[in-house]
């Protein structure tokens, strides 16, 4: 796996961009952001979801989604 690589998922639902640093490449795990497909997204944030054509779709990166909510790490 490589940084700004996309992968399809496992359901065949979408796919998810590697945004992990090479710098920790060795780990079992690995940072991706989703991409759902611009006609299921909901609209895009300039600059914050940018858009990217895969297989001739467009895909909405949710860079949101790679994140928790506040309460879930205890902040308040």
């Amino acid at each position: 796996m490589a940084r700004f690589d996309v992968y399809p998922l496992g359901s065949g639902t979408g796919y998810v961009l590697d945004v992990q640093a090479n710098l920790l490449r060795d780990l079992n795990t690995r940072m991706v952001v989703p991409l759902v497909a611009r006609s299921q997204a909901p609209k895009p944030i300039s600059r914050l979801n940018p858009i990217f054509r895969v297989m001739g779709e467009d895909f909405v990166m949710m860079t949101q989604q790679q994140t928790m909510a506040r309460f879930q790490v205890g902040c308040q």
